[in-house]
């Protein structure tokens, strides 16, 4: 389950420290994963004086990318893959259009809505779903092709 966005904005406040507005923005860029959470705050911790937040916001997409992001993806299945790409260009998607998207995959849905959910890639409300990931929707339309020999 996601990280408390009140919770990491205190303890970014009183560990780096940082004001309130920034600590609130620094907990909303992680969407509450844990990872992004270390990360972003070891990152801010150790920057130039003269570094804004979105000075350190490429090397930030960079570590989620390298060091989760990639194993991530080449443990999903295909079907999990292809439901992901069918949630990349919006923030939130109905369930409807997923299924639309899915085409003769649709009768999978729950199945792979389930493993997504799970694995904490996806959150749900009802009947909509979308990334749980920051910045994850970014990942897979660089890096992942359609081809499985290129993107993984």
């Amino acid at each position: 389950t996601p990280l408390s966005k009140v919770g990491m904005a205190e303890m970014y406040r009183r560990m780096i420290p940082v004001e309130l507005p920034l600590a609130k923005t620094m907990a909303n860029m992680t969407k509450g994963y844990a990872y992004a959470f270390q990360v972003l705050g070891v990152l801010y911790f150790r920057k130039d004086p003269s570094e804004s937040l979105r000075d350190i916001e490429r090397a930030f997409r960079s570590e989620l990318y390298a060091y989760s992001y990639e194993k991530i993806w080449e443990e999903m299945s295909t079907e999990d893959r292809r439901m992901v790409r069918a949630i990349l260009d919006k923030e939130e998607y109905r369930r409807e259009e997923v299924l639309a998207a899915l085409g003769s995959k649709a009768s999978s849905y729950s199945v792979y809505r389930d493993r997504l959910l799970k694995r904490g890639i996806i959150t749900a409300r009802r009947g909509y779903i979308s990334l749980a990931l920051p910045y994850f929707s970014d990942y897979v339309k660089e890096y992942c092709s359609e081809d499985p020999v290129i993107g993984g």
